[in-house]
């Protein structure tokens, strides 16, 4: 389950260093689309599970540093 759960990661974590700010998609005005305002709230209760559940600590991960700044 590690292995496919991170490369789902790894995929989040190319698109977001393909966009200029720390945003999924980027809009007129610099600020984050109703993509990211949806998406972000999983991943937040998604960061805490995983790190009880599977012991896989996402916070300052040298390997995501784009989602760290998302």
């Amino acid at each position: 389950m590690h292995q496919a759960f991170e490369a789902c990661l790894d995929q989040v974590e190319s698109v977001l260093a393909s966009s200029q700010g720390p945003w999924l998609i980027e809009m007129p005005n610099n600020g984050p689309s109703l993509v990211d305002l949806q998406y972000i709230s999983h991943v937040e209760r998604m960061v805490a599970s995983v790190l009880y559940w599977r012991g896989l600590n996402l916070r300052n991960n040298p390997r995501y540093p784009n989602l760290e700044a998302w």
